[in-house]
């Protein structure tokens, strides 16, 4: 039976990553999609984050949606070789920001430099720009908005806004996304394809900020709709699902994998969905130790 299955911020966790896509019995039947930030976060092995790149790249049935890190690698690429007026500042920018000591991008940026060929670099980077911020999805009439960050208004005169929130921004839990998945550029395409699922509610799967964080700021929240469930007493971060709101990063990076990290453990999360949209399968593991 094909699945849908969705993973986001690895974090340069290749040995997770690959280990989650046998524990699901990963098949070309089945569709993968990563919600960004494959990139970064394992200064010891950078190669890992192309690694799992290299996967994505080979696979039809794997998808990846650009994430902040992906993002700010590319436009640093893109604005060291371009001769636009303004070029040298805008390269000074990304560049500032990719190795930025809490980004984490310097140790993937030196594997590029000195390990990856100028052809092989531009293929990577080719890639990434054709990979999109958002995506909508039908499965078994069950619409879900992918995006990294969170939904946020879109208009022709507001693009770059539109795009920083929708990669660098968090969901809020409590907040009705309806306007903002409307003004998507993606939306007209999509109703006029699925119409008869037109006034079914969109679920928003997204990432970018750890699920701890949302256990520590809607704690009244989440114990209503939990109750004192085993991720938060034992503070083992998973997945949360709530109010057509699926947030996925459970604190994965390739640094810090299976370790506490203020006080919680964080692991690599696969949401499946079969394709008669009537079972989730909520799956963490923790790898085998590097």
């Amino acid at each position: 039976v094909p699945m849908y299955y969705f993973m986001s911020d690895i974090h340069g966790a290749d040995k997770a990553y690959f280990e989650m896509k046998e524990v699901i019995n990963f098949s070309t039947n089945d569709e993968l999609w990563i919600l960004g930030d494959i990139f970064d976060g394992f200064n010891r092995r950078p190669k890992a984050c192309l690694n799992m790149l290299d996967d994505v790249m080979s696979n039809e049935n794997i998808h990846l949606l650009l994430g902040n890190h992906e993002f700010v690698h590319m436009m640093r690429d893109y604005w060291m070789h371009s001769e636009e007026s303004g070029a040298n500042e805008e390269f000074d920018f990304w560049d500032k920001s990719l190795r930025d000591p809490i980004f984490q991008g310097t140790p993937l940026l030196k594997y590029f430099d000195e390990h990856v060929s100028a052809e092989n670099r531009q293929t990577y980077m080719d890639y990434l720009s054709k990979c999109n911020i958002t995506e909508f999805l039908n499965i078994a009439g069950q619409n879900y908005y992918l995006v990294h960050g969170t939904p946020a208004l879109y208009t022709a005169e507001n693009e770059g806004e539109w795009q920083n929130n929708i990669l660098w921004n968090r969901v809020n839990l409590t907040h009705d996304y309806t306007k903002e998945i409307q003004s998507d550029p993606g939306y007209a395409e999509f109703i006029q394809q699925h119409f008869q699922y037109k006034d079914v509610p969109f679920t928003i799967l997204s990432r970018h900020t750890p699920t701890k964080y949302y256990y520590n700021n809607y704690p009244k929240l989440l114990l209503h709709t939990y109750g004192a469930n085993a991720f938060y007493c034992d503070k083992q971060e998973g997945i949360i699902d709530i109010d057509n709101k699926i947030i996925l990063d459970c604190g994965c990076r390739g640094n810090s994998l299976g370790k506490a990290y203020d006080g919680w453990a964080s692991s690599l999360a696969c949401l499946g969905i079969d394709e008669h949209g009537l079972s989730l399968h909520y799956l963490t593991i923790l790898p085998s130790k590097e």
